[in-house]
């Protein structure tokens, strides 16, 4: 009998390809991209990311602003802030055959100042009430 883990799955479960020569190659289960924000005080790149969207946001460039809203338990929950990307990084992840992952790494600071908040239009600021 085989020992189940709590989660319910006893195996790491892998997508299998089988390639052009017949042989069965198995690719771990990964997004084709991700965009990983990093949020600093500092304006160094921590070691962790605050969170992880499983889409390519590309149009978020160095001096773009975002409205984010903390959703986690004891972090303030429900506050919202006015966040600058000050920096971005692109990194391929690659896995055995021909997959990969893009990862676009943005780091974000918190602004207050009016010009950060001269990019939402009135409409922007009304969704967020």
């Amino acid at each position: 009998m085989t020992r189940r883990r709590p989660g319910g799955e006893s195996t790491k479960r892998l997508a299998e390809v089988t390639q052009p020569d017949g042989k069965s190659l198995k690719v771990p289960a990964a997004k084709d991209v991700g965009t990983f924000l990093y949020v600093t005080e500092d304006g160094k790149w921590p070691k962790a990311p605050t969170t992880c969207l499983l889409l390519d946001m590309p149009y978020l460039q160095v001096g773009s602003t975002i409205y984010m809203e903390e959703m986690r338990p004891g972090h303030n929950m429900g506050t919202h802030r006015f966040m600058e990307v000050i920096d971005t990084r692109v990194s391929v992840g690659v896995f055995p055959g021909k997959y990969g992952q893009v990862k676009r790494l943005l780091l974000l600071m918190e602004r207050t100042s009016d010009e950060a908040m001269d990019a939402f239009t009135a409409d922007d600021l009304e969704d967020f009430r």
